[in-house]
């Protein structure tokens, strides 16, 4: 592509014309001229979008051809990094939370759900923007990272602690790219050091405490009837706490019998379509028939968008052997199972590992949790969804649980008529 085609006499005496006009120096770089006589330098790109997008660089004469040149070169240089010319944000951020602001508006945004964009909102906001926010990003050396971290392990929350180390290091390495900083200090420190080796859950209930885990539920004292259907409906579905606490009744296909999480909901950032069985879609229609104000199926307190995720892990934890009482009920082992406290998670988990024992295969049982490809490759090649697959994996599981406490038509909370009839009370639900 041609360059620095203008000249320094060609700029000087370019005239104004009835409409305005752009004399193009190569490489982006342009100089408008309008019909009143007043020129101004232009550097136009094409944006991370897609869209043509322009920056301005100074009016002339008081930015001179060379120095146009200069400025449309700083300019290049910072697109064949990633970054865009036309942020608000130029430059080098001073302090933390404008370096914070940038990195999660032009990178984590792209790269995480609003939910995982908010839980790091949360836990950057209290444990490090709280205290070095103003500070000067060259201030986040190894020591003082180790120093915002030492009081969130001393609460006894490690796993948080390196969660946040995380974020830090992302944080840095964007800055780091973009020569913000020299160096990433974040990335000599070892999650080991900070909050210890991450544990990996491997809870999964046996047939006989998910039998158990029936019964409990139905006796419980003060168990929601909306946690109570999003329980059965995590090991059905195998779906995540924060999707189902989440679902809309306009995401289910009430005849086909699918439910499609979209992309912005599901920790994979792309849409997933959970094909449900009829163990599943009792559960399902317990929600939608219950009194609610609006869409969502499970609604937060008030009628206020929906419940939180962690309203299920707290009704079932208070409810186990280190639960205590609560608002003057005595719940201490109402929902504690002989092989030890379980959580909503290893509800997903115990429907995944019910899928292999039931000899579904391992690829089908993935692409039912829709877990992220392990790797690029893998990503790129193997775009198949195995639809009826994962609807025979999906009905043998609900098979198997039905087969296991009966239909919950008969034993669940409520009785639910065929179609969109009337549900009929077996007993009081909370």
């Amino acid at each position: 592509m041609a360059q620095n085609v203008l000249s320094d006499r060609k700029v000087a005496t370019a005239k104004p014309r009835d409409k305005e006009y752009l004399l193009t120096d190569g490489e982006g770089l342009n100089l408008r001229v309008r019909p009143d006589g007043s020129r101004l330098w232009l550097f136009r790109y094409t944006s991370a979008a897609g869209k043509p997008a322009k920056k301005s660089l100074g009016p002339y004469p008081s930015v001179s051809l060379l120095e146009a040149r200069q400025k449309a070169a700083q300019m290049r240089q910072q697109l064949q990094k990633g970054i865009d010319p036309g942020s608000k944000v130029e430059g080098r951020p001073d302090t933390v939370q404008k370096l914070f602001d940038t990195w999660v508006r032009d990178s984590l945004s792209q790269r995480r759900n609003a939910k995982g964009v908010y839980a790091c909102r949360s836990r950057m906001g209290k444990h490090v923007l709280a205290t070095a926010g103003n500070d000067r990003i060259g201030s986040l050396t190894k020591a003082r990272i180790l120093d915002l971290l030492a009081p969130i392990v001393r609460s006894g929350h490690g796993p948080q602690a390196n969660c946040v180390l995380i974020d830090i290091k992302q944080m840095l390495a964007y800055a780091a790219e973009r020569e913000w900083i020299e160096a990433n200090p974040a990335m000599l420190i070892k999650k080991a050091t900070v909050g210890g080796k991450d544990v990996v859950r491997e809870r999964v209930l046996d047939n006989d405490e998910i039998k158990m885990l029936r019964d409990k539920l139905l006796a419980a004292t003060g168990v929601t009837i909306t946690a109570h259907a999003a329980y059965w409906i995590a090991i059905s579905t195998m779906a995540r706490a924060g999707e189902i606490a989440a679902i809309r009744e306009s995401e289910v296909d009430w005849d086909a019998c699918e439910w499609t999480i979209p992309a912005a909901k599901n920790k994979s950032n792309r849409e997933h379509v959970i094909q449900l069985s009829d163990f599943a879609m009792y559960w399902l229609t317990v929600l939608r028939q219950q009194p609610r104000p609006g869409d969502y199926l499970i609604p937060g307190k008030g009628g206020v968008g929906h419940v939180s995720y962690r309203s299920f892990s707290h009704q079932a934890t208070m409810r186990q052997e280190s639960s205590s009482g609560h608002q003057g009920l005595t719940v201490r082992g109402e929902l504690s199972l002989p092989g030890g406290a379980w959580t909503t998670h290893d509800l997903r988990r115990t429907g995944a590992t019910m899928m292999g024992e039931l000899g579904i295969a391992e690829n089908v049982v993935e692409k039912c949790l829709n877990h992220a490809e392990q790797t690029k490759l893998v990503k790129v090649y193997q775009r198949q969804k195995m639809l009826p697959q994962r609807r025979e994996a999906f009905d043998t599981l609900g098979t198997h649980l039905t087969k296991l406490l009966g239909d919950p038509n008969g034993w669940g909370p409520v009785r639910v008529q065929p179609g969109r009839g009337k549900v009929v009370q077996l007993r009081a639900a909370s």
